[in-house]
């Protein structure tokens, strides 16, 4: 029998109660079994009275002991546990593969934190916190995120975006999987909903969210916008997800006519369109495209937009702009729904947009972006050439090169991993997968510093050239 430890950190009278559990659950000590007097049990421990009663009340209350008045205390007649391994047990997990370590990894979803500046992030979180005049900042929150922080975002859009919403029409959330469940519940029980059109390629991320919500998804060519419609006309799908700015992977524009054909579609249809706008800001050349929110007379566009690419990623939010006419039944059917992002937080994030930091710190990450496009797309240019095109630049935190040589997409990430570099297949984004040509990698350049990208742009030369 263990006695107590008095120099560990656990209470002893945990430790006394763990003892005892691990004697009845082996059935060292039997059912029926009386457990020793309080106090001489004390004596023997070598432990106070109070120490003891504490570890009994617990057994008893967990139901291993029961308290019999004038008798004592006795181990109470349980069911044997049955030990019958789980099928998976037979083979062990194998273990986890080894993660490579690359010099440079160019991916097209992340970019370097350091631009963000700590000091305003810590000042922002401070004052939002020291409004102890209020404990409504310490509470939940409302279901859809503040009046006031929805507002913020409602004039950020219109300055920025081009579309005029009331905060009313604003939903915010933490994750993006989280608008995709709102909005997939919404479409489905109200709206009669069962399939979407996505564009191929596009995101795993996004087919996944809407199938787990039993939403099929039917893959929609990009190539071609009038093929794209003639399959919503074959399959009478009526929802269309599409991402119009900078689209993910191919990092394409839909141009102005294709955005005002998409709309009459939905117009004449009495179809929706899910503008997934993911980048929303990020243009290098020019002035940023309009939204084909923007665009929208009718409200037959939910715009879907995040702070993802801007932002650190756990104070980042996502948000959806609904049609302005579903408020009413949205209220009511998500009245429960609870908020997840912390009333502090909204209240920051709104103080930064009032106080123009927001729109300061998206124009210095657009500058410093923009310096590391232009360093890298200039050298890979000069480099590659001309063996190797560039796509979807000019916007973003990613492009495409693609092989004018044959070269397939097994190679040139192959032959990159050779010499530090990941690249990123582009091949991963299509479903199904028998139009695309395997000739093409993705390069995030928003990580590195353009010392880098230079690095980087000869490392390449040297593996494809």
């Amino acid at each position: 029998m263990p006695y107590p430890d008095k120099t560990q950190s656990i209470p002893l009278y945990q430790q006394l109660y763990e003892t005892l559990k691990a004697e009845i659950l082996s059935q060292n000590r039997k059912p029926g079994e009386k457990l020793p007097a309080i106090r001489a049990y004390a004596r023997t421990m070598g432990v106070s009275v109070s120490t003891v009663v504490e570890a009994y009340a617990l057994l008893a209350s967990e139901g291993y002991i029961v308290s019999r008045k004038g008798s004592g205390h006795f181990v109470r007649k349980l069911d044997t546990i049955i030990y019958r391994p789980h099928p998976s047990a037979a083979s062990p997990m194998p273990p986890e593969p080894e993660q490579k370590v690359y010099r440079f990894r160019m991916n097209p979803a992340i970019f370097d934190r350091n631009l963000i500046s700590l000091r305003s992030v810590r000042r922002m979180l401070d004052d939002s916190m020291a409004k102890t005049h209020s404990m409504r900042y310490a509470g939940a929150g409302e279901p859809f995120g503040s009046p006031a922080f929805r507002k913020s975002i409602a004039d950020q859009l219109q300055q920025s975006m081009g579309f005029h919403c009331t905060y009313r029409q604003i939903i915010v959330t933490s994750a993006l999987h989280q608008c995709f469940n709102i909005l997939s519940k919404e479409l489905k029980q109200v709206h009669g909903v069962h399939m979407i059109g996505v564009e191929n390629p596009s995101p795993k991320s996004l087919r996944i969210y809407l199938e787990s919500n039993d939403i099929r998804t039917v893959p929609l060519p990009i190539s071609s916008r009038e093929a794209a419609i003639r399959e919503l006309h074959r399959t009478g799908c009526k929802v269309l997800l599409l991402m119009p700015n900078h689209q993910i992977p191919t990092g394409s524009f839909l141009p102005l006519e294709e955005r005002i054909r998409l709309l009459n579609w939905a117009n004449q249809e009495d179809g929706l369109i899910i503008e997934f706008d993911d980048e929303a800001g990020l243009r290098y050349h020019g002035k940023p495209v309009q939204t084909l929110k923007s665009l929208d007379r009718t409200d037959r566009v939910i715009y879907i937009g995040s702070t993802r690419n801007t932002y650190l990623p756990g104070l980042r939010t996502h948000y959806l702009v609904l049609p302005e006419n579903w408020y009413p039944s949205m209220s009511r059917r998500f009245a429960l729904y609870s908020p997840n992002i912390p009333s502090f937080l909204q209240d920051a994030y709104q103080q930064m947009v009032s106080s123009g930091d927001w729109n300061r710190h998206l124009r210095h990450l657009n500058t410093q972006f923009a310096k590391r496009h232009n360093t890298f797309t200039e050298l890979l240019q000069q480099k590659l050439s001309p063996d190797y095109e560039l796509l979807g630049t000019g916007a973003g935190i990613f492009f495409r090169i693609r092989s004018l040589r044959g070269r397939s997409e097994e190679w040139m990430i192959r032959r990159a991993d050779s010499v530090g570099v990941q690249v990123f297949p582009v091949s991963d984004y299509w479903d199904p997968i028998d139009t695309y040509r395997f000739d093409q990698v993705l390069l995030g350049f928003a990580h590195y510093t353009s010392e880098d990208l230079t690095i980087v742009s000869g490392l390449l030369q040297q593996a494809w050239m």
